[in-house]
């Protein structure tokens, strides 16, 4: 990761959620909508998987980023560059296939805000001596 951006195949990427079907998240994701925001959270605490990233629909958890996708944006993610995540569509809920899936789509944003006034104070430290 010598870049300041991540990989082209990194940027923006349509995939499913993992884990709708588990701890009730039916229930989240039912109620959500084409075109609603999703929230990414590292979980480097996670027993499974230390690179795990969980989305978020608001305070509730709708399920995970593939541990293969979160394999390659967890180093990024833990550098501070952000994704957005916004639901494509909500699938399922029909008498052949009751439970429902997410399909969602992840955006790069580039670095946080954070990460670029950490830059600039250490840059303005060594200016200012």
């Amino acid at each position: 990761m010598t870049n300041d951006v991540p990989p082209t195949g990194l940027r923006e990427i349509r995939t499913k959620v993992r884990g709708v079907s588990r701890d009730g998240r039916q229930a989240v994701a039912v109620r959500l909508r084409p075109g609603q925001k999703l929230r990414l959270e590292r979980e480097p605490t996670n027993p499974k998987d230390p690179n795990a990233i969980r989305l978020m629909a608001d305070r509730r958890q709708v399920g995970y980023v593939s541990a293969d996708l979160a394999s390659r944006l967890a180093p990024w993610m833990d550098r501070r560059h952000t994704w957005s995540a916004t639901v494509l569509e909500v699938t399922g809920g029909e008498p052949d296939a009751p439970t429902y899936g997410v399909n969602f789509v992840l955006r790069y944003t580039g670095p946080s805000r954070v990460a670029s006034g950490e830059k600039r104070s250490w840059w303005r430290r060594l200016l200012d001596g």
